[in-house]
């Protein structure tokens, strides 16, 4: 197989896998057991690096085998400091929220219990700065 061949198949192996977990982040719904996704995307990244190494005669696929290596090595990277571990008294759905209190909007404190008994929806954001 060829260079040109390998450098575009794992171009699209890495860009299907990126689109496919992009979805998957936006309805908030990644699976626990990623090693599909880490394994397409050593695929792709590794079908980049061979066709570099063989030669692709071609500057579109020598930029597709770059795109496919660092899409691939990204993803990894992502993954591998994006964990998240998960204590044991996680909350489920429907569970019984434990009792706390924050300040509100207007900085006043607010106490979860005067919603008690009403349907909520906690939302939790996770700030990197």
């Amino acid at each position: 197989m060829s260079g040109f061949t390998l450098a575009i198949i794992g171009f699209g192996i890495a860009t299907a896998t990126a689109i496919r977990w992009a979805l998957l982040l936006v309805s908030v719904s990644i699976p626990r057991n990623r090693s599909g996704f880490i394994a397409l995307m050593l695929l792709g990244a590794g079908l980049g690096i061979t066709a570099l190494a063989i030669g692709t005669q071609s500057l579109v696929a020598d930029i597709a085998a770059g795109l496919a290596i660092f899409a691939g090595a990204f993803f990894l990277f992502s993954v591998a400091i994006g964990k998240q571990a998960g204590g044991s008294g996680q909350l489920q759905v429907g569970s019984p929220l434990a009792d706390f209190s924050a300040p509100d909007e207007n900085n006043e404190p607010f106490n979860i219990s005067s919603l008690r008994g009403k349907p909520i929806l906690l939302k939790f954001f996770r700030g990197h700065w």
